[in-house]
């Protein structure tokens, strides 16, 4: 409310305007009440009124400020200074445009890149006056460039994805078939064994001809059970009598004696000599 004396000191006021200035700050009750004189300091000792108390916002948050004033002192010597404001979500600023530096990983891009630089230059050197304005225009025609280059690329490999899922597809339908294929030739192997191994149908004894399995498993039975079952019985004396007649071979003594004798280091060793390593024999 009153001027500062002559040769003093702002240094805190000027601290204060270049940390507006630098952080970008807004000092929103003096920019919404531009023509207003309140305070929210008074000093009766010195008989001042100063507005010491402020919120500073950011340019951003502007627009979203709904309203800002200063208070009734109450409980402090200071007036309260209250603000509000209602917070919208928007879609930020799209950032600078960046090349897509993958592209020059490639070396058919950087050749395709820097033909068309060449031939940008030798086109347009000497059209304009400024080379400030060709280097711009370069610039804006070159991104154009590498956009359409880098949707072409991305279409590309795009069908190629394509292609090799198709491929790997049929791949896979050409596996499940050949697995069919497979599966059914060996069920076929296996009904033929089974079919090698298997009694259909036999001649009973009591004539005509059975098919039945069990029918088929007592015939073989009775079979097998009459062929081994003797007429006569048995009888110790004819086998006595039949025994006397046969002539059994005896082993001399002398190999006798060879074939209980112990086994010789030198027997042992003509042996593993002899092994076939092969696995046979």
């Amino acid at each position: 409310s009153k001027p500062l004396p002559k040769g003093s000191q702002q240094t805190d006021r000027e601290a204060l305007q270049v940390l507006i200035k630098e952080q970008g700050l807004v000092d929103i009750w003096c920019l919404l009440n531009p023509q207003s004189l309140e305070c929210t300091f008074r000093s009766g000792a010195h008989d001042t009124r100063t507005r010491i108390d402020m919120i500073l916002v950011s340019h951003a948050i502007v627009n979203s400020v709904q309203s800002c004033g200063i208070g009734v002192r109450a409980l402090s010597d200071h007036m309260p200074v209250d603000m509000s404001f209602v917070w919208s979500v928007t879609k930020g600023r799209r950032g600078r445009w960046r090349m897509n530096a993958s592209l020059l990983h490639s070396e058919p891009n950087r050749k395709e890149i820097g033909q068309y630089i060449q031939d940008y230059l030798d086109n347009n050197v000497g059209s304009v006056g400024s080379p400030a304005t060709l280097w711009e225009a370069g610039k804006g025609t070159t991104r154009g460039r590498l956009l359409a280059m880098a949707s072409r690329l991305r279409r590309e490999g795009m069908r190629r994805a394509v292609s090799l899922e198709r491929k790997i597809w049929n791949l896979e339908s050409q596996r499940d078939i050949f697995q069919q294929q497979e599966g059914l030739q060996e069920l076929a192997m296996v009904r033929q064994h089974e079919m090698k191994h298997t009694i259909s149908a036999v001649h009973a004894t009591m004539g005509g001809v059975v098919t039945d399995p069990q029918q088929i498993m007592s015939t073989f039975v009775e079979f097998y059970k009459t062929l081994y079952t003797s007429e006569e019985g048995f009888s110790l004396a004819k086998l006595r009598t039949f025994m006397e007649g046969v002539k059994l071979p005896v082993l001399p003594e002398e190999s006798r004696q060879h074939l209980e004798a112990p086994t010789t280091k030198g027997e042992v060793g003509t042996a593993i000599r002899n092994i076939n390593m092969g696995g046979e024999g």
